[in-house]
């Protein structure tokens, strides 16, 4: 059995750099409580200031956004979408029916806490929003929050063009989780008052990420206790899961374009081989628009579980549907959400890749999704 992890938008290994980070807070002098004013208190202060600074420079929002660390995607959304100081109830909440689970629940529970009525966009066949529809969807618009990049399919949604139909006081939220490193790390494009991004997702630690908040936007705070964060995450801050977050992030700045080409590359091979191999083969990944890296399709017949299972067996870390919800034996949501029907749903395969996948990874994913193709194809048959 070869193993090949081809699973990098659930979570990406560990980077060297993040590792050493962590091996050199580890060996270092004590580090205190960053709320402390003794010494080994305002080292530990002294480091997360650093890695705060670095990593909104690295975002582009230095100049217009807070960072607050967060344990992730999850918190991070659910956070973003609070109720502001002064924020009226009634209007709407725009948000699409195929986001993640964390950010769909987090909109789901405002909605209901801030007397909002939820509406969803409409989206084409890829997951983007309708432009036409854009204008007239936001009219009403409080809140709109939506994913950068999908997670499974891999569109790129354009929140430019989402920010300029909504209205001047609404707030647009993105989930830049699976964006942040592999389309762009500036994200001053996007235009979002709060963008959330995740360490893990980029060759950082897991439990740690960051939550960019406008500058001049206040949020009810989802933890209360010390007031640290800027009032909006009680909690001791754990500098050793900052350090390696910046860690990882710089890493793969210096070689964001590299990266990008390569996975790419490897990504249009993987299409190729497996269209050819499987000629009824559908492609949910659009062709433009799309993360570099990824590759959703759905197998033309099958039992996708099964399938699923019969890979891992030889060593092939693939996905059907999120990570988060992998685990639970539905097909999902997100392509439902799409019109795909139940079957289809369970037999589609997310591949996610990044840097260290090679071409040979590639020939043998192929390889294998061939052959067990053809014997459940012969099963079905039978």
């Amino acid at each position: 059995m070869r193993p090949v992890y081809l699973d990098f938008n659930a979570t990406a290994p560990l980077e060297p750099a993040a590792r050493e980070a962590i091996q050199e807070i580890l060996a270092g002098p004590l580090l205190g409580n960053p709320s402390s004013t003794h010494a080994p208190g305002q080292r530990a202060r002294l480091l997360l200031d650093a890695a705060r600074e670095e990593l909104l420079r690295i975002a582009g929002l230095e100049r217009t956004h807070h960072l607050v660390f967060c344990s992730g995607g999850t918190e991070g959304n659910h956070l973003a979408l609070r109720r502001a100081p002064g924020e009226e109830n009634g209007g709407t909440l725009l948000t699409t029916a195929i986001e993640h689970p964390s950010l769909l629940e987090a909109a789901r529970a405002r909605a209901a806490e801030g007397g909002l009525d939820l509406a969803f966009l409409p989206l084409d066949d890829s997951g983007r929003v309708l432009r036409e529809s854009m204008r007239e969807s936001s009219k009403q618009a409080r809140l709109c929050a939506v994913h950068a990049a999908h997670n499974e399919l891999g569109t790129i949604q354009d929140l430019a063009a989402l920010r300029a139909a909504l209205p001047a006081s609404a707030r647009l939220h993105a989930d830049a989780c699976q964006y942040w490193g592999k389309v762009a790390f500036d994200l001053s494009a996007l235009r979002a008052d709060s963008l959330v991004v995740s360490a893990h997702k980029i060759g950082g630690p897991v439990g740690i990420g960051a939550l960019f908040v406008r500058k001049d936007l206040e949020l009810e705070p989802l933890l209360r206790g010390g007031g640290q964060e800027r009032g909006y995450r009680a909690g001791t801050e754990s500098v050793l899961l900052a350090h390696a977050f910046v860690a990882a992030a710089r890493a793969r700045e210096q070689r964001a374009m590299e990266d990008a080409e390569h996975v790419r590359a490897l990504r249009d091979q993987l299409r190729a081989e497996l269209l050819q191999a499987i000629p009824a083969l559908r492609v949910l990944t659009p062709d433009d628009g799309a993360l570099p890296n990824t590759l959703c399709v759905t197998l033309p017949r099958g039992d996708g579980r099964a399938l699923l299972m019969a890979a891992q067996l030889q060593g092939l870390a693939i996905s059907s549907g999120s990570a988060c919800s992998s685990g639970a034996a539905r097909p999902s949501a997100a392509l439902l959400a799409l019109g795909l029907d139940e079957a289809s749903a369970r037999r589609s395969l997310r591949f996610s890749l990044g840097p260290t996948t090679t071409p040979a990874d590639i020939a043998h994913t192929a390889s294998i999704l061939r052959s067990l193709h053809a014997r459940f194809a012969a099963i079905d048959a039978s």
